[in-house]
């Protein structure tokens, strides 16, 4: 891989559709079974982020970091790029795990009309133990 190659992996895809898009993570396939509305969460981000590809794409960016991350012998990659990338990558992964997470705090707040009852979304992590178990065994797979 020639350093052109390597630019070009920051390139955004266009081929990169939203069915392909991680579908197979099991963190995040395992978070959306979890979550209540969860892949309503999932696709309401997906949505967001398609919005914003102008500003960046993290779903973009976690797949070159993979891509990177895979190709540790690559021409044009300095010793230890490949492991940063599966570093920054796995932070990005978990950036999303969050953001679908908190769509899906999000979604039960407004069910339960911000009354009495409301908590905040640290709280209510806290009381999902399985979230904070997720995505501490997340990997960029």
């Amino acid at each position: 891989m020639t350093s052109t190659d390597v630019r070009s992996l920051f390139a955004r895809p266009d081929s990169l559709t939203r069915a392909t898009r991680f579908a197979r993570s099991p963190g995040i396939m395992s978070l959306l079974r979890a979550l209540p509305r969860g892949t309503d969460a999932k696709e309401a981000i997906d949505e967001a982020i398609d919005r914003c590809t102008s500003i960046g794409n993290i779903m973009h960016d976690i797949l070159q970091c993979k891509v990177i991350s895979e190709d540790d012998g690559a021409v044009g990659l300095q010793i230890g790029d490949a492991s940063f990338a599966k570093r920054l990558g796995l932070h990005y992964l978990l950036r999303y795990f969050y953001l679908i997470a908190f769509r899906a705090y999000l979604y039960e707040a407004e069910r339960r009309q911000q009354g009495s009852d409301a908590v905040s979304f640290r709280q209510w992590v806290d009381e999902r133990k399985e979230i904070s178990y997720l995505a501490s065994s997340l990997r960029l797979e």
